[in-house]
């Protein structure tokens, strides 16, 4: 099988999409020729079935950019179909790319199978829904407009990856919350629920918020959160960490006593999938991962925007032992592989493109 497949980055150090060039080299596995179009390409093809092409952000960023990208686009979605013959589109995350994509694949015959998770649906979000023979997403939930066309396949986590270390946590332990420093993360509720567990418990521990900040908005929340550790007097437990590549999160995860994740109802944030690979048990606001974290919902689930319930939630953690804390990380792993595992998300996502 031939597919193209149309992405935002081509980068592997990409702090936010970096995981998209292990997807895309796991595709590349179980198909014949794998040609990509990407945004932006910031290092070589890794395999010798998949073929890079980009729409020049790694070399211009200037004020014409959009109309820059949009001849590029023709140029080279023209130059794919010329050499390579794709029988299927796939993209991953940008429902424009569908509706880009769509007089060609509709000229040339070729099915486009759009990849959305977001709480909210845009028009251009609704209109791809429509021009796509199939939507795909990893859950149900997490696809935020109408399931006639939807197929859930799960999350797609490198379990070969995100592995665990069993072995004795750091003392005193330590916290982590992992995501781009953003609103949408409402890492104030995790902060807050530091202090109180500061002031109730007089137990020492580190937090640690890793993430990279994109645009201005996100250097003013950032900011935020600073003087807020500040206010709540936790300059010596709570650090804002730089965004990590997905080979130094490991380590990350692998060091945690436990991972927190604030975002809202609905979210899924696949960075508890990832900490749950690693054998280290997350905390969420969410309940997207309901099937994933059963029978323990009542622990892992907290309730949004509620500082006090998080603070308890994360103290009943610290006052397990270790072996309690290994045995629930061991299931917890079980349960992202049997459900989010990436060969398994790659295998039905070429079964489905075969399909009729």
């Amino acid at each position: 099988m031939r597919v193209l497949a149309i992405i935002q980055s081509w980068d592997s150090q990409d702090q936010v999409r970096g995981f998209v060039t292990g997807w895309m080299e796991k595709l590349a596995e179980k198909v014949d020729q794998l040609a990509i179009l990407a945004l932006e390409q910031r290092q070589p093809a890794t395999r010798p079935n998949i073929f890079v092409y980009s729409l020049g952000k790694e070399n211009y960023q200037g004020p014409l950019r959009r109309f820059y990208y949009l001849w590029q686009w023709h140029r080279q979605i023209r130059k794919i179909l010329a050499l390579h013959s794709p029988q299927v589109i796939f993209t991953h995350m940008t429902p424009i790319y569908s509706v880009l994509a769509y007089p060609y694949s509709r000229a040339a015959g070729i099915p486009v199978f759009t990849w959305f998770l977001h709480p909210r649906a845009s028009f251009i979000t609704k209109l791809a829904h429509w021009l796509s023979t199939k939507v795909v997403s990893a859950t149900a939930a997490s696809y935020p407009y109408k399931k006639d066309k939807l197929v859930a396949l799960g999350h797609g986590i490198d379990t070969n990856l995100f592995t665990p270390q069993f072995s004795a946590r750091l003392n005193p332990p330590l916290l982590i919350s992992v995501g781009r420093i953003s609103p949408i993360k409402d890492y104030e509720t995790i902060i807050k629920a530091a202090g109180l567990l500061k002031k109730s418990s007089g137990r020492a521990f580190q937090l640690a918020i890793i993430g990279g900040v994109i645009n201005a908005e996100d250097r003013v929340y950032q900011e935020r959160l600073r003087q807020l550790v500040i206010q709540l007097n936790l300059e010596d437990s709570v650090q804002l960490a730089p965004s990590q590549n997905q080979n130094n999160l490991v380590s990350w995860y692998q060091r945690a006593s436990l991972h927190i994740n604030a975002t809202q109802p609905g979210s899924g944030d696949k960075v508890n999938l990832e900490a749950m690979a690693c054998g280290t048990p997350s905390l969420m606001a969410s309940p997207t991962f309901s099937e994933t974290i059963t029978p323990y919902q009542k622990q892992l689930l907290f309730h949004y925007q509620n500082p006090e319930d998080l603070s308890l939630k994360i103290m009943n953690f610290l006052e397990l032992e270790e072996n309690q804390r290994q045995e629930l990380g061991k299931k917890l792993r079980e349960a992202v592989i049997e459900h989010h595992n990436l060969d398994k998300l790659m295998t039905n996502l070429v079964a489905l493109f075969k399909t009729p």
